[in-house]
């Protein structure tokens, strides 16, 4: 294939026809007539020697050749639109972006309502995507650029990934209000520890978890009932059972009232959770992702 003769807006063709899966609504998309979409559609298959999309339906559904194509097509499309964002200003008011983030569960009440919040005062055009992290973790995605910002436990060791720390978070024992043997009790105790039946996170996407290293670190050990694969779910489980769960904090404070839980405080010392913004440093000075970062960094030192 000769990229000096593949006119690139039939990319942005391709790109709007494979996320609206209809010839008319693409067309409405890109502001052009069907009829003209059409025909840049075709000129795009006699380059790419394959049908790309066929009907299916109402609407057209991508070929393998298509399915293929697509990722590639997005991230250089991202791209571009980064690298001429930059030679603009970004105007909070009337700018557009949309932002792939990767927000862990533990910050999500912390984070999301406030900055979506914010968005909707002072920046009404822009939108937000919030990606899962996937068992290969958060690097790759940064690294590829399909994701614009996240948030992880350490500062990430690639010089191409820029680390900026944003909170630091205590964790707390979590039980639920009318508990038998923990409601009348002012605190959670070491001897607690050992003898409750905990619900703890399995996840192959962390490590050890500090409150596991400063219970072997003691000699001690607690009782696992039961492993979730999210966070989020720990917190639901406790309210309906006499287990118990250590949850950072914050997440606690916001759940507390919602499911008539009674927070303690962890018995012995326990290191916060630092938790870290990171980010391609291809978007050090984009004018929208400066604007974001900053958002951040506000929710986080006011919060």
């Amino acid at each position: 294939m000769n990229l000096r003769k593949l006119d690139l807006n039939l990319l942005l063709v391709f790109d709007a026809i494979y996320a609206e899966a209809s010839i008319t609504r693409a067309a409405k998309k890109l502001g052009i007539t069907q009829p003209a979409l059409s025909n840049a559609l075709r000129r795009l298959r006699d380059h790419l020697g394959d049908p790309l999309f066929e009907r299916e339906g109402h609407g057209v559904a991508p070929t393998p050749e298509a399915r293929r194509l697509a990722p590639g097509i997005q991230t250089a499309l991202r791209s571009i639109d980064r690298v001429v964002s930059r030679a603009e200003d970004f105007d909070p008011a009337s700018g557009a972006r949309e932002f792939s983030v990767i927000v862990p569960d533990a910050l999500e009440p912390l984070l999301m309502p406030a900055l979506l919040n914010a968005a909707s005062r002072e920046a009404p055009n822009v939108t937000f995507v919030m990606r899962p992290l996937f068992a290969a973790g958060i690097e790759q995605p940064l690294c590829d650029k399909t994701v614009d910002l996240g948030f992880y436990l350490e500062a990430i060791d690639n010089e191409d990934i820029q680390s900026s720390f944003v909170t630091a978070m205590p964790i707390c024992v979590a039980v639920r209000a009318d508990h038998p043997v923990y409601r009348t009790k002012e605190s959670f105790t070491a001897e607690d520890l050992c003898e409750a039946g905990f619900v703890v996170i399995d996840s192959g996407l962390r490590k050890m978890t500090r409150i596991e290293q400063a219970i072997q670190a003691r000699g001690l050990s607690r009782r696992v009932v039961c492993a979730a694969p999210r966070i989020w779910s720990l917190p639901y489980i406790v309210a309906e059972t006499d287990l118990v769960a250590t949850v950072p904090r914050v997440l606690g404070e916001y759940l507390a009232p919602k499911l008539n839980l009674k927070l303690f405080d962890v018995p012995f010392d326990l290191p916060n959770q630092d938790w870290y913004m990171v980010w391609h440093k291809d978007f050090d000075l984009d004018p929208a992702h400066v604007w974001l970062r900053r958002q951040v960094l506000a929710l986080f030192h006011d919060a």
